[in-house]
């Protein structure tokens, strides 16, 4: 039965791993400013503000291709925030603790931050 679990869990983390590998590939060879293939945020265009993700594609591009200073101008929280949560998620794997990847106190400090973000970007036109 245990042997059945780490299999199973394997496969989970496998095909997330094979998903985020898919995506990075996308963005990586798709320039999200001048390609019709990448979807437009839906949240800006039926309301007009900037939601906590807008700058997303854009800032993964820039990252991708190691333009730092574009990737935090698409979007500040994601291009420090998205480094941090790969770093602590790769901790809790290493640590091999069997709870989730990330402890619920990083993850509820940066869904905290991920909207207290929207605002500030919103307000401030960050």
């Amino acid at each position: 039965m245990m042997n059945v679990l780490v299999n199973n869990k394997f496969l989970k983390s496998s095909l997330i791993i094979i998903a985020f590998l898919l995506l990075g590939a996308f963005l990586y060879f798709n320039d999200p400013i001048n390609s019709e293939y990448t979807p437009k945020c839906w949240f800006k265009v039926f309301t007009g503000l900037s939601c906590p993700g807008c700058g997303f594609q854009r800032c993964m591009h820039a990252m991708f291709h190691g333009d730092f200073l574009s990737a935090i101008k698409y979007n500040l929280f994601l291009a420090i925030g998205i480094p941090i949560v790969l770093v602590s998620a790769v901790t809790e794997t290493i640590r091999q603790n069997n709870s989730s990847i990330l402890n619920s106190r990083v993850a509820y400090t940066y869904l905290f931050l991920y909207f207290a973000w929207f605002i500030v970007r919103n307000v401030f036109n960050c």
